[in-house]
């Protein structure tokens, strides 16, 4: 066959209408597959992965946790990542893909749940009725838009205090363990998409 050589512009329309098409298609095609819930599984995984981001490590020192601390929780961390990688195999052998992905998401799910729980301990910030008594004062100088603060403030606020760390320990105890259940889970559906997409 010949080609014929197209004359004039593309129809912007019609490209985009092949886009949504194809988009839609797809999506038909995705949600007809028998792997559709192991995939959408994954994708939800990683909404919910917690982990020692900025956030973490911010909040984490605001509660009072030294620096070194949390670096040698960080490296807990991923040991423990690595034995949910380590246990993935034996317990797809005596399990099966399907049955592992669903103990490690039982796991992370577990796990995430000690970080809820950890809202609600002594120490929590988001406490309502935690009253904490702040020694810094500031005084607003009228109209200059300064604040300056007052002196013999002691700088380090946790030295300062007693402070109760039950809270943010069982937050750092969740996101520790649920990296089994978030390793575990990763590689079953790793597995099964796999075993059961063709290629």
């Amino acid at each position: 066959k010949k080609s014929v050589p197209q004359t004039g512009t593309p129809d912007a329309s019609g490209g985009i209408r092949d886009k949504i098409t194809g988009s839609y298609q797809g999506w038909v095609y995705y949600f007809s597959h028998k792997v559709r819930f192991a995939g959408l599984a994954l994708a939800f995984l990683y909404m919910t992965v917690l982990g020692f981001d900025n956030i973490t490590w911010a909040y984490s020192i605001m509660q009072c946790v030294s620096e070194s601390v949390l670096g040698i929780l960080v490296a807990v961390s991923a040991l423990v990542g690595i034995v949910g990688s380590l246990a993935f195999p034996p317990l797809r052998k005596l399990l099966g893909a399907e049955r592992t992905g669903m103990v490690g998401m039982g796991a992370l799910v577990m796990s995430l749940s000690l970080c809820v729980v950890s809202v609600w301990l002594p120490g929590s910030p988001f406490d309502p009725w935690l009253v904490e008594h702040n020694d810094m004062t500031e005084v607003i100088e009228d109209g200059s838009g300064i604040i300056e603060e007052v002196e013999g403030i002691p700088e380090d606020s946790c030295s300062s205090r007693t402070v109760d760390i039950t809270s943010v320990s069982v937050l750092l105890t969740g996101i520790i363990l649920a990296r089994f259940g978030l390793w575990v889970a990763d590689l079953s559906v790793t597995q099964i998409m796999q075993e059961n997409v063709e290629e």
